[in-house]
């Protein structure tokens, strides 16, 4: 488990100190650092835009918590402790950056999320709208040792930790659109994007990356006139209380914990969420498209379809359409 920086540790002890004051040398002290150190973890907690009042004689006080991420947040709510999270104000891809610092090193486990993206990439190079504050954008980074036969699961795997997690939120069962499209009254309200790094030689994963893009509440801006018919949000106005810390943090425990199931029973799971069974749907599979009924999820996570001639198959890649009924 990585111990708390020193700007961590700060904010966690103002936050947890309820709007009262603590002394410089009380935080000096509990935390085994200098005063000075103390100071320079305010202004950074400042400058990311923590408004902390410092007043003579009685020290500083967390005045009021903007419910932005936090890193110190994420760790504690977090029950796979080896997780390491990393907190940004705007990156402009975390699966983009997660990547570069991937191929230098960075440990399995590492999570980067931003309160914002600037060219946040949905699957086929796609743009994922991702504005700040009303959603929650992050990737984990894992080095897993699964064969390529088990990648399948990975990204069936995401979908159901996203639903898991959100799911006692809105007080509801969300739908997965095969194969990682996370949906809520007919709407999506969350994407998922899962980049692989094999190994040819070996057989197994270098690196995998699964990054995950939610709607919390509609903006204030409202959504782009192109979204407008088709974003959902997990929540119709602003929830009250911080949610976004928990949402990581409940995500990223499920998906490992979904990765390790048994493979029925996350087909199961991921089963019983489906929304396509029985729709009428187009696939468009790069510049190739086709009209069929999807029959339901197959036992390799493949798309079990019915096309227009009656034969059946299942598909292991493309992207679903449902058709107006």
């Amino acid at each position: 488990m990585r111990s708390l920086s020193i700007q961590d540790a700060v904010y966690t002890a103002l936050r947890n100190a309820r709007g009262a004051y603590l002394s410089g040398q009380t935080l000096s002290d509990s935390l085994h650092v200098s005063r000075n150190a103390v100071w320079k973890a305010v202004v950074a907690l400042r400058q990311e835009g923590f408004e902390i009042e410092a007043a003579t004689r009685l020290g500083y006080r967390l005045a009021a918590d903007p419910g932005r991420l936090s890193a110190a947040d994420i760790r504690t709510a977090l029950r796979h402790k080896a997780l390491i999270p990393e907190v940004y104000e705007m990156l402009p891809s975390t699966n983009t950056e997660l990547k570069k610092r991937a191929a230098l090193g960075a440990p399995d486990g590492l999570i980067l999320a931003a309160r914002r993206q600037s060219a946040g990439r949905g699957r086929y190079g796609r743009s994922f709208y991702s504005p700040a504050d009303s959603g929650v954008y992050f990737s984990i980074l894992l080095r897993p040792n699964l064969s390529l036969s088990q990648l399948r699961r990975v990204t069936p795997a995401a979908a159901v930790a996203a639903a898991q997690t959100l799911e006692p939120l809105c007080a509801q069962q969300l739908q997965i659109k095969w194969v990682n499209d996370i949906y809520i009254a007919g709407r999506k309200a969350a994407g998922i994007l899962t980049e692989l790094a094999t190994d040819l030689e070996s057989g197994g994963s270098q690196t995998l990356i699964c990054g995950f893009g939610i709607n919390l509440y509609p903006p204030i801006e409202g959504f782009p006139e192109a979204l407008q018919q088709s974003a959902g949000c997990i929540f119709d106005d602003k929830p009250c209380g911080e949610l976004r810390c928990g949402i990581i943090a409940g995500i990223c425990d499920h998906f490992l914990d979904a990765l390790a199931l048994p493979e029925q029973e996350l087909l199961a799971q991921y089963r019983q969420r489906s929304l396509l069974d029985g729709r009428k749907i187009r696939i468009q599979n790069g510049s190739r498209q086709f009209f069929a009924q999807a029959l339901g999820i197959a036992d390799d996570f493949s798309l079990y379809i019915r096309r227009e001639d009656g034969t059946e198959t299942s598909i292991q890649a493309g992207e679903a359409h449902i058709l107006p009924i």
